[in-house]
């Protein structure tokens, strides 16, 4: 029996330590026929013995295997280990996850991040956006941090940790540059430490040599950019899309997927298939402002989606591009008209009464350019706000944070009746 058998990423690997041998196999496959196929690569003593393609359900292909080692090293019991081999890993491989018993299962303390709010550790990430909305300086940006370490908020120290980033639309030249100086604005020393691979094929095709990659290096974090190029089909359709989470999730690794938007300026969800939205567990819509003839430019980013847990408030960024730095600024999302106007309209009243103060509704409606009827509706819906100051003239409203009204408006009441309101 082997010494070791260890499986990561679809990557199988066997030890005898006596006889310094080592047997590899991955890049599996399993066709109509249910005949299992896979690269298998024999080492024996440091040295290497053979590689090639071998159906593991087949006595014919397991010989002409031990054939070849034979001619290479005949005092080798090949038979037993080419044997062991390929039945340990056809059971592995067919045998899929282990099941897991739920009554002695210990389940994590809600959701863990790799980078709060924005990416969820060991889970599908999605950022989307219009075309130059500031998505891939994002990612970047998150690329930059993860890699080189990084003190968060709290106070609390995040160790480097191995980044891939899986490159579908610039080049080798352009990630360097963009990491450089985003690391400069960071204050860390420029040199990128990430690995870097320019795609020209979809995921699914390149699946197996990513597994490995993963796997060899210890990756902790996967970018895809973008997922339009990446997905190998029609993004509008359903079948690209599950391909493409089931990659995603072969990898057990935290991704980040970097996605577009349809041009219509008030689409709210990833561009293409519904299954884009459902796959990933979280979700960020990304949406930028910059005036003309400036260095600078403001994100807005969204939270769509997140499976466990409350979404996250809405963030915003000022980016600005000096002396080959980039710098990333926390702001106020109302610095970014843009992204403000897509916030749910509690979100947007909340925001602006934060800021003007206690309002009537008709200059809320005004403000926000919305129906005065639809802002009663929301304020009344909600108890976040508050009524004020209720006049002869018309009701004031407020964040209830902000008043210690004692006397609220009746909630007995219709919507309909609040015409004076």
């Amino acid at each position: 029996m082997s010494d070791t058998f260890t499986t990561v990423a679809g990557i199988y690997t066997l030890t005898w330590e006596q006889e310094a041998l080592a047997i590899r196999i991955d890049r599996l496959t399993e066709d109509s026929r249910h005949n299992v196929s896979g690269e298998i690569l024999i080492r024996s003593g440091g040295r290497h013995v053979h590689q090639a393609r071998m159906n593991l359900t087949s006595t014919r292909s397991r010989d002409d295997v031990v054939k070849q080692c034979d001619k290479r090293a005949a005092d080798v019991d090949w038979t037993s280990f080419i044997e062991e081999a390929a039945v340990s890993v056809l059971e592995q491989f067919r045998a899929g996850e282990p099941m897991i018993d739920m009554a002695t299962y210990v389940p994590s303390a809600g959701n863990k991040y790799k980078m709060y709010p924005l990416l969820l550790e060991g889970q599908a990430n999605l950022l989307y956006g219009l075309g130059g909305s500031g998505k891939s300086y994002l990612a970047t940006l998150i690329a930059a941090k993860v890699s080189k370490g990084y003190q968060d908020e709290y106070g609390d120290i995040h160790p480097p940790e191995r980044v891939l980033y899986l490159d579908y639309e610039t080049g080798a030249d352009e990630i360097y540059s963009r990491l450089s100086s985003i690391q400069m604005g960071l204050g860390l020393e420029p040199t990128p430490e990430i690995l870097y691979h320019s795609s020209s094929q979809s995921l699914i095709v390149e699946i197996e040599q990513i597994q490995r990659t993963v796997a060899e290096e210890d990756v902790r974090l996967v970018i895809v950019d973008s997922v339009a190029y990446a997905c190998g089909g029609e993004a509008e359709t359903s079948q690209p899309a599950t391909n493409y989470s089931n990659a995603l999730r072969s990898l057990h690794t935290t991704t980040l997927s970097i996605g577009h938007v349809s041009k219509d300026v008030r689409a709210s969800t990833p561009y293409g298939s519904v299954f884009w939205f459902n796959g990933a567990r979280s979700i960020w819509e990304v949406v930028r402002s910059q005036d003309t003839g400036t260095n600078m430019l403001n994100i807005g980013l969204i939270h769509r989606k997140v499976n466990n847990g409350s979404l996250a408030m809405p963030l915003g960024y000022q980016v600005s591009f000096e002396n080959d730095c980039v710098y990333f600024n926390e702001q106020e999302i109302s610095m970014v008209p843009e992204a403000e106007e897509k916030l749910p309209l509690r979100e947007r009243i909340e925001h602006l009464l934060a800021s003007e103060g206690e309002l009537p509704v008709a200059d809320i409606a005004q403000m926000l350019d919305r129906a005065e009827g639809t802002i009663r509706k929301t304020l009344h819906r909600s108890s976040q706000f508050k009524v004020s100051k209720n006049g002869a003239q018309s009701a004031h409203w407020a964040l209830a944070s902000q008043t210690d009204l004692s006397e609220p408006v009746s909630d007995g009441m219709e919507v309909a009746q609040f015409a004076d309101v």
